[in-house]
This record gives C-alpha cells, sequence and structure tokens, in this order.
C-alpha cells in the first residue's frame, strides 16, 4: 500500500502548471529544523559543535564552521535551505567546460565560499577597528555573509551568464533581479533569516538592502559583496575557477590580503597601504583569467551555439514544431521576458533540465536544431577563421555549395571586453594611508591607473562547422 508522507512539498499542490521541489513552506522548514534539533540531542550532538568543509580555495585545512560562531551558524542553516541547494545544479562558468575538462563545478560551492571570505573578512575587521565601527560591524556581519550566501541565487541553466543570452536576449544581469524576487517570495528562505541568529530581526530587510546596493545602509556592506576592486565574490570565482579549470592563472593571496581590509570611520571599505600590492596581483590574476579562460575562443564558440540552441527551439516552438518540451520549457519559449515566469518554473530551471531537453533535441526531426544539440553533447564546436574579406568569400561559398544556413553555420563570433574603469571607480574600496588620508587605488598606485586605462579584449572571428570541408575546392589561409 503506497502511503503519502507527511512532510511531502506542499509545492506539488500550490498551482497549476510547472511546480518546483525547491519551494518548501515556512511551516514545513520549521518543522524540520525542530526535527533536526531532537534528532541531535537523541544521538548526543551539540548544536554548537564544529563542522570540517572541504574546500577547493584550502585544499589543506578547507573550512571549519563553528556552529558557536553566529555568521558561522547563519552559513550552516543558509546551505540546507532548498533554492540554496538548487545551485548544485547551475554551474559555475559558461563555455570553459569545453576547454578545461573539470570546469564542472557549481554555483552553490562559490556561493558557501564567498560568505566563508565574508565571515573572515568581518572577523578581521572586528578586531582593528574603533568601538563605534566595530558595533556598525557586528549590526550588519550577519547581513553582509548572508548576502554573499545568496548573491546568486538566481542564476537559471544553462550555466549562469550564458542563459541570460539563450532565453532572453539583452537582459543583462536578470539574476540578480531575480535573486531580490527569491528573497521575497521564498518563506523557507525568509525563515531561515528570521531565525538563524538572535538579536538580528531586521536581517531580512538589510539583506535585501545590501544586494539592492541601498543607501540605507553603510557602504562597506554592498562593496565587501560586490563593490568595485576586490569583493568576497570575485575574490572567490577567481582563485576558484581558476584551480577547477587546473590552471594557475588565478591564484594570488587571498589570505593575507583579507587581512588587510578595514572599515574607515567614514563607513567606507578600505584596503591598507601594505595590501594595495596585493589588490594589484588579484587584477592581474583576474584579467589572466579573463584572457585565457573565459574569453577563449573554444569557449566563445561554444557560447554562440547554446545562443542558438535557445533560438531555434523558440522559432520551432512558436511554429508548433518542436518535438518535446515539458511545461517548464513551454512556458520558458512562450515568455518574452524573465518577469513573465513564475518564481517555480524560473528555479525548475536547472542544468539536468537543460541537458535532458538538449539530449531529446538530438533525435528532432529539425536538422538544425538536431545538429547543434549533437555539438553541446557530442563536444563539436565550430571551428574559428580570421575575419576578413577572402575568408568571408571562400566561407559563404562553403555554407552554399554544402546547402549550410548561414545564420546557423556561417557565424561572426562577436568580440569581448573586459573594462575596468567602472571597476576602479568611486564604487571601489579605497587605499587607507597611513596618516589617515583615503584616497582611490587608481591615485595610489600606477599599476591599478593603468588596469583603469586598459582593458582585456578579444577579436571577433568568423566560425564554421568543419564537416563541409570535402567539398571544399579551393585554399583557405
Amino acid at each position: 500500500m503506497n502511503v503519502e508522507p507527511a512532510f511531502e512539498y506542499s509545492a506539488r499542490t500550490a498551482h497549476n502548471g510547472p511546480v518546483s521541489p525547491f519551494l518548501q513552506s515556512a511551516g514545513e522548514t520549521a518543522g524540520r529544523q525542530e526535527a533536526y534539533r531532537r534528532y541531535l540531542c537523541q544521538v548526543g550532538k551539540s548544536e554548537r559543535r564544529s563542522i570540517e568543509v572541504r574546500d577547493i580555495i584550502d585544499e589543506r585545512n578547507g573550512m571549519t564552521l563553528d556552529l558557536g560562531n553566529p555568521l558561522h551558524k547563519l552559513i550552516f542553516d543558509l546551505m540546507d535551505v532548498p533554492v540554496v541547494q538548487r545551485m548544485k545544479r547551475i554551474a559555475q562558468i559558461g563555455g570553459a567546460q569545453f576547454v578545461y575538462q573539470n570546469a564542472e563545478h557549481s554555483r552553490f560551492g562559490h556561493s558557501v565560499g564567498s560568505a566563508y571570505l565574508a565571515a573572515r573578512v568581518i572577523e578581521g575587521m572586528q578586531s582593528r577597528c574603533s568601538r563605534p565601527i566595530a558595533a556598525e560591524i557586528e549590526k550588519y556581519a550577519p547581513a553582509v555573509v548572508a548576502a554573499a550566501m545568496l548573491h546568486d541565487v538566481g542564476h537559471v541553466a544553462p550555466r549562469s551568464h550564458l542563459a541570460e543570452q539563450v532565453w532572453f536576449p539583452g537582459q543583462n544581469e536578470m539574476h540578480e533581479s531575480l535573486t531580490l524576487r527569491i528573497i521575497k517570495e521564498d518563506e523557507c528562505l525568509q525563515w531561515v533569516l528570521r531565525n538563524s541568529v538572535e538579536r538580528h530581526p531586521e536581517l531580512l530587510q538589510y539583506v535585501s538592502q545590501i544586494l539592492h546596493k541601498s543607501p540605507n545602509v553603510p557602504p562597506w556592506t554592498s562593496k565587501l559583496v560586490s563593490g568595485g576592486g576586490w569583493n568576497v565574490d570575485r575574490g572567490d570565482w577567481v582563485y576558484r575557477d581558476s584551480v577547477h579549470c587546473g590552471v594557475h592563472y588565478g591564484r594570488y593571496d587571498i589570505v593575507p590580503l583579507m587581512k588587510r581590509l578595514a572599515v574607515a570611520e567614514g563607513g567606507e571599505l578600505v584596503v591598507t597601504e601594505e595590501g594595495v600590492g596585493l589588490i594589484e596581483n588579484f587584477f592581474q590574476a583576474r584579467a589572466n583569467m579573463y584572457r585565457f579562460v573565459y574569453y577563449h575562443p573554444v569557449s566563445r564558440v561554444m557560447w554562440e551555439i547554446y545562443k542558438m540552441v535557445g533560438r531555434r527551439a523558440r522559432e520551432l516552438y512558436q511554429e508548433k514544431k518542436l518535438h518535446f518540451a515539458d511545461d517548464t520549457m513551454e512556458e520558458v519559449l512562450s515568455a518574452t521576458k524573465a518577469e513573465d515566469l513564475r518564481l517555480s518554473t524560473l528555479l525548475n530551471m536547472t542544468e539536468p533540465w537543460w541537458e535532458y531537453h538538449v539530449e531529446r533535441w538530438m533525435d528532432s526531426s529539425d536538422a538544425v536544431l538536431r545538429d547543434l544539440s549533437k555539438r553541446i553533447v557530442l563536444r563539436r564546436p565550430f571551428k574559428r577563421f580570421k575575419d576578413d574579406v577572402e575568408n568571408s568569400r571562400l566561407l559563404n561559398k562553403l555554407a552554399d555549395e554544402a546547402g549550410l544556413t548561414p545564420d546557423y553555420y556561417l557565424i561572426m563570433v562577436p568580440g569581448r571586453k573586459k573594462d575596468d574603469r567602472k571597476d576602479l571607480d568611486d564604487a571601489a574600496l579605497k587605499v587607507l594611508r597611513n596618516r589617515g588620508e583615503l584616497i582611490p587605488l587608481t591615485e595610489y598606485s600606477q599599476l591599478m591607473e593603468a588596469h583603469a586605462m586598459s582593458d582585456v579584449a578579444a577579436n571577433r572571428f568568423l566560425a564554421m562547422p568543419v564537416e563541409p570541408f570535402y567539398l571544399f575546392k579551393e585554399w583557405v589561409h
């Protein structure tokens, strides 16, 4: 006899249409927390114990979460929230896994790492500041850690930032608005934020304000999470992505740098003079990650193939010729912007969901969708050619002889550019000179000024499949 469990997710019958296992009510969350406490009591474990968590950034020591520390307990509590666990099913980087075979890590590890960095920075800053500043840090510390943990919960598949171009081109950074929406609508997350840390009833409000960069919270709070210069978000992903890709481009002295951050009397996030050299090394490491990993030609080609699969699927769906799409996919392909989608639909957009559709589309009757889907699953990127008049003429001729659709098989891979100017303006942390003066990084360091004046650029190029080249009668240089 089949019996429905009493603890089944209520989202199952929440409304018609796609539902999500990542939505949980406040009542269910409270019940599970109480059940866990009773379990710990039964097996003789303390609620204030320490937990060792292995982590790629510190391979030798990992992370130690002391549950007697309110900031560490908050990280531990947030780790089990369903919308946070969902990030294990969201890829961290775009097309780099087609170049670096181990680059299969998720947003979850990055989010936990960012929160842990935030806790370590805050604990260090509290030990070397005036009493009023220490009191302000204590007031906002849990919100900063929670914001660092939650800043990416709005990402969807495929592959985080790439998804924004696959589904809704032009809506850059849509994950930021989705993150705020999840915090506003998810009952489970709200319950944890209201109950995890004692004497911080305003935690939920502060988290939203920090992520929204509101002027109602001290400037150091938002800058530590997502400000210009160095912050715990990019401070984690530069190092983490480098390790997972098996390269050294993004590795820098992260622990010494954290020890040289402080909050000035006016509420600004600052780095001491001794830490400027470490900031310089970090910026060079980040530039190298863009140059050799994120802007790698194969990664950029696969980025375009992902976009074309999304575009072709939408065209076929509108023509009622798409042979397979589940309820979530149908709602996504029917929408024109992310705001049109229900929260449950957005949460269902995970990497396994995307990959299952791409595998099913490998059997599509549409030759274009079938072929492009196979190129993702079987790793068959287009080959690149220099963007010049001669190559354009010859490749267009080849595409015509092979009967290829130019819109899908002779593509211009656009140039990409990383400009550090906006990272080093007034939004960036400042240098605290030994005599107490605050000055911008670019005024203190000639190297940081050079970063602000230069950029990491990748030129555009032509790309085409290699298979039709047996038809080619002319030599391409």
